[in-house]
């Protein structure tokens, strides 16, 4: 009985190559909608499905269902037999990368909708590879902006065209004013035009402002598709491309109109950083920070003791604090993805830093800049209660003005900034919800706060640091 075991074993880590009959149907829908199949049958007789580390009774081929969804691996940690359903398929995303050396993987666990978060160099350029030992085995529709286009399209339209064909692509606005409605439109009927239905899937391509958009576009076109979050910007691949939460603005407040709708991977390229202005990456450092703030002590120490490096974009340097704030936000949205309580620690710096945005009409912040206002009014605010030592806030304050000089507060209403806080989600009942620390490397979310103490803090906040 042990010597089947272990066999069983041992042919559960060999990948399961598709049938025969399977790569027929296959390569007839690709010809039936007009796509070249020259050398795809060669391509695809070598396409197999990585199995789990665990072993996995099944014995599933992949389907057609699953190549046209994406859905493939997803899946299997749900399958009758498979003694691990709950997480998904641990292990199965360390084997879609273990060809693209020196790709890391970490996991949003979800059930049957996991997903993994590649990290490393030169991923655009493999992006087909991954994307088929996925299971996606159509182009999709690329939501991007112009200036990102133009420094990655090309390497993005190479891998896409080797195993897709032609991929069309929807333009819309750079920046997080052209987060709208409007521009949510221009996507829908780009999804029309390329004549989009339930069995299309949208990759976004650009910083947090694509990436919300195109998954909310995803989330609601046709009562939903699949998305890939391709993001290129140092915030966009430590936050906003993991977890799902996808929306638009309302020049009231930031993301208003949202929904959760998770990716089906997230891919992010190292080497994009690299083109980001300074501004952009120290703005992108903010959220990273913010990761360390709230769960770990050591990525801070990191980031103090490898400052420059992360801001001269240090590939070796920037591959860590990604790798290690996506794993902090991914085991965070992996315990609690519709953010009922401990996911709303993310929010750390959120409360003040959205409403100093909504206040300046998204003009004047960087998010991550106005995030970083926000952890600095959160120490303040926190200190007054009572929490975080002041040898820790100290610490704390230096390394955020350590990272570049933010815009400052100067001629900001802290009336117009009171109002936007009032419309924000984290506004309940008159309470608010404030993510505070009572250490660095850990957080707590209080429901306690009373209005009128913040309000008059907030004030002496803004006006004290006008000057700074």
């Amino acid at each position: 009985m042990r010597g089947s075991v272990a066999a069983r074993y041992r042919n559960s880590l060999r990948p399961r190559v598709l049938s025969r009959r399977h790569r027929r149907r296959f390569l007839q829908r690709r010809l039936s909608a007009g796509v070249d199949l020259r050398g795809a049958a060669s391509r695809l007789s070598s396409l197999s499905l990585w199995p789990c580390l665990v072993p996995c009774q099944s014995g599933r081929q992949l389907s057609e269902g699953d190549l046209g969804n994406g859905a493939a691996l997803q899946h299997r940690g749900t399958e009758p037999g498979n003694r691990n359903r709950a997480s998904g398929c641990p292990g199965a995303y360390r084997r879609v990368a273990a060809g693209f050396a020196p790709v890391k993987t970490t996991e949003v666990r979800l059930g049957s909708r996991s997903y993994p978060v590649f990290v490393g160099e030169g991923i655009l350029a493999r992006l087909s590879g991954l994307l088929t030992r996925l299971g996606f085995s159509s182009a999709p529709v690329v939501v991007s902006n112009p200036r990102v286009f133009k420094l990655h399209g090309d390497s993005l339209r190479r891998s896409l065209e080797a195993a897709y064909g032609p991929a069309p692509v929807v333009f819309i606005g750079d920046g997080e004013r052209f987060k709208n409605i409007a521009s949510l439109q221009k996507v829908y009927q780009g999804l029309i035009r390329a004549g989009a239905d339930r069995r299309s899937w949208v990759l976004a391509l650009g910083g947090g402002v694509v990436g919300d958009l195109a998954g909310f576009a995803a989330a609601t076109f046709v009562r939903g598709i699949p998305y890939v979050n391709v993001p290129t910007t140092l915030l966009a691949q430590v936050d906003s491309a993991i977890g799902g939460k996808v929306g638009i603005n309302l020049k009231q407040g930031k993301n208003l109109i949202g929904a959760f709708h998770q990716p089906s991977a997230v891919l992010s390229d190292i080497g994009t950083l690299r083109t980001l202005p300074s501004r952009e990456l120290a703005s992108g450092l903010y959220e990273v920070l913010k990761c360390g703030v709230i769960r770990s002590e050591k990525l801070i120490l990191y980031i103090e003791r490898n400052l420059q490096a992360i801001l001269s974009a240090s590939p070796s340097a920037l591959e860590h604090v990604v790798l290690e704030a996506s794993r902090i936000k991914a085991a965070v949205v992996s315990s609690d993805e519709m953010e009922a309580k401990q996911r709303m620690i993310l929010n750390y710096g959120h409360t003040v830093g959205h409403a100093l945005e909504a206040a300046t009409g998204y003009r004047r912040f960087k998010h991550g800049e106005a995030v970083a206002w926000g952890m600095m009014a959160a120490v303040g605010f926190g200190r007054e209660l009572g929490l975080l030592e002041e040898k820790s806030a100290q610490r704390l304050l230096r390394l955020i003005h350590r990272v570049t000089k933010l815009p400052t507060l100067r001629g900001i209403s802290p009336g117009r900034v009171w109002n936007a806080l009032g419309r924000d989600k984290k506004f309940a009942g008159g309470r608010i919800r404030m993510v505070l620390l009572p250490r660095l490397g850990a957080a707590e979310i209080r429901n306690d706060i009373d209005p009128a103490n913040l309000k008059r803090f907030l004030k002496n906040f803004i006006e004290s640091s006008s000057n700074i």
